[in-house]
């Protein structure tokens, strides 16, 4: 009877460990899905951070060309007609 009591009992803590052990292998593979999904969400974010900056860029470079064209207007035309020029060779 006393070498039943520690065959029990090892019994006992070899099903706790084997049921911590798939919810262990359970929690890295969600971990590991997460962090996947985290990292394709952070590349868009960046890839739209990226297209926002390039938008701005040209905003701020058409203001650029607005004010100038309101402050020298024959520099714009004059521009113009270069660039069909050159486009028409």
């Amino acid at each position: 009877m006393l070498g039943v009591i520690p065959a029990i009992m090892y019994i006992r803590k070899y099903l706790q460990f084997n049921k911590i052990q798939k919810e262990f292998k359970q929690l890295e593979l969600d971990y590991k899905s997460i962090n996947q999904e985290y990292s394709e969400i952070n590349t868009r974010l960046n890839k739209a951070k990226e297209e926002i900056n390039n938008v701005m860029d040209k905003i701020n470079k058409a203001k650029e060309l607005h004010e100038t064209a309101l402050r020298d207007p024959d520099l714009i035309v004059t521009a113009l007609i270069k660039n069909l020029r050159y486009q028409r060779l």
